[in-house]
């Protein structure tokens, strides 16, 4: 029920927009820009990409200790059905589809450069998923992080301040 209730307190900030700015998060999460796959978000300080890139898709991965990971997809070109991107966040993560939750959409500016998005949580009660499913100029993404249920309460500001980050371009 915990979690439950913290899933909410998430979509409510995402919503309302009431968060700590990046600049706030800066102490703990910094900002990464991808001018190839076209998305810039924040991700933990002192980690360091895997980049996988192929013809027209790639994908960026930073994991954060034991409990924390935060990835990108992205899929260059002709825009996917969104139902397909949130299946292939399904294989992506783990995370049985059963288990997603539709959140309210983050709140969204002109520069955000999204024409369409989605954001969506998932948990078991120990592990939590947080994802943005969306639509840019240059193709479709699969925006994410996961962590645990325990790391995510005592840094939620910062998670929160990660999914209002996330531009594409």
């Amino acid at each position: 029920m915990a979690a439950k209730r913290d899933l909410t307190s998430l979509a409510l900030l995402l919503l309302l927009g009431v968060a700590a700015t990046p600049a706030g998060a800066a102490s703990s999460w910094i900002e990464y820009r991808n001018e190839e796959l076209g998305f810039q978000m924040l991700v933990p300080s002192g980690v360091k990409p895997a980049i996988q890139s192929g013809a027209g898709s790639g994908s960026v991965l930073f994991r954060a200790g034991k409990a924390t990971t935060v990835a990108a997809v992205a899929s260059i070109g002709p825009q996917q059905p969104i139902d397909r991107l949130r299946e292939y966040g399904v294989a992506v993560t783990g995370v049985s589809v059963g288990q997603w939750t539709r959140m309210g959409d983050p709140l969204r500016d002109t520069p955000a450069g999204f024409s369409y998005v989605e954001s969506w949580t998932a948990s078991d009660g120990k592990g939590l998923l947080i994802a943005i499913l969306g639509h840019g100029p240059r193709g479709s993404y699969v925006i994410f992080v996961t962590t645990t249920v325990d790391t995510y309460k005592k840094a939620q500001p910062e998670f929160v301040a990660w999914a209002q980050s996330i531009k594409v371009f």
